[in-house]
């Protein structure tokens, strides 16, 4: 418990004055934890800092959130090896931390400021062939090219329609032949994701020699 301690001793002739300056000069020592009231609310600037190793439990510290931003960093031994993903701060917009989709594929960012890409390193750009029938609507999974080539006598005509509609209505590149021999014949042409495609035979009868969808990053 508490010890009140007077530093000073009373004169001979005291008065009541005398005995108010002992007990306000007077020293308390040996405080303990029963001699502090509940309410106490002592204010922390009467606290001394806690250095000693051992003296704070984790389980006691919260409002991690509160920390000053001086206030330092954890070593680096102290941090586990992995993170959750739901403590990081992911996204594809300025300063996050770009985090793999579903399929563990880069989402779409501004690669603008992309260097020392090789094209060497590029090893899917373009996709193999597919081969497609003419008079049949199709849909691009991917951006693509469409290649057709056929062997023209005169009259023939062979008409790519491409558009987001189905059926595809608008015309990009038409074959029309009306020469004395024969011609071979080529349409190749861009075809945007998720847009429809279709080569239709508008006059005589083409001898098809190959119909192509060659995807691109597929």
């Amino acid at each position: 418990m508490a010890t009140v301690t007077h530093t000073t001793a009373l004169p001979d002739s005291s008065e009541k004055t005398d005995f108010y300056s002992l007990v306000d000069n007077a020293q308390v020592s040996g405080i303990v934890n029963n001699d502090v009231a509940s309410n106490a609310a002592i204010a922390g600037s009467k606290l001394a800092t806690i250095t000693t190793a051992g003296k704070v439990d984790g389980s006691a510290i919260n409002n991690l959130a509160n920390v000053p931003a001086g206030a330092g960093r954890l070593p680096s031994a102290n941090l586990p090896s992995t993170i959750p993903v739901a403590n990081i701060d992911t996204g594809t917009t300025a300063n996050k931390i770009l985090k793999l989709d579903s399929s563990a594929k880069i989402p779409a960012v501004d690669a603008s400021l992309v260097t020392g890409l090789l094209g060497s390193q590029i090893t899917s750009l373009v996709g193999n062939p597919v081969t497609k029938s003419v008079d049949t609507i199709y849909q691009a999974a991917t951006d693509g090219f469409v290649s057709y080539c056929a062997t023209l006598v005169s009259g023939d005509q062979a008409v790519l329609h491409t558009d987001s509609a189905t059926p595809p209505t608008e015309i990009v590149q038409q074959l029309v032949y009306n020469g004395s021999s024969t011609m071979r014949g080529n349409i190749m042409y861009p075809i945007k994701k998720n847009n429809y495609y279709k080569i239709t035979i508008a006059g005589g009868s083409p001898t098809l020699i190959a119909f192509n969808f060659i995807p691109l990053g597929a």
